[in-house]
């Protein structure tokens, strides 16, 4: 394999392996929370705690696709499941 390609596969792979650790980083509702109380003006002298909470659900990373067409898919996690209302076509019906 020449130098070229193997560099280029294994800075994809770093890639990768940055997304998946952000992706779980930002998947913790105390970290979110955080973020919120500095980006997000309704949650401006809030604590932390309370933005928490406030955060719905379960939070699913890399389970649920995002593809059109296939996020209206219920998914079954943890004994949960979550389904997404299906969105207007390009006809206007559901």
């Amino acid at each position: 394999m020449d130098a070229y390609l193997e560099n280029t596969f294994i800075a994809a792979n770093e890639k990768t392996q940055y997304d998946t650790y952000a992706k779980n980083l930002l998947s913790q509702k105390d970290i979110l929370s955080h973020i919120l109380l500095a980006t997000v003006d309704e949650f401006h002298g809030m604590k932390p705690e309370d933005v928490e909470a406030c955060i719905e659900g379960e939070i699913f990373v890399s389970s649920v696709p995002v593809d059109p067409g296939l996020t209206n898919a219920v998914h079954a996690g943890a004994g949960n499941h979550i389904a997404v209302l299906k969105t207007a076509t390009a006809a206007g019906r559901f």
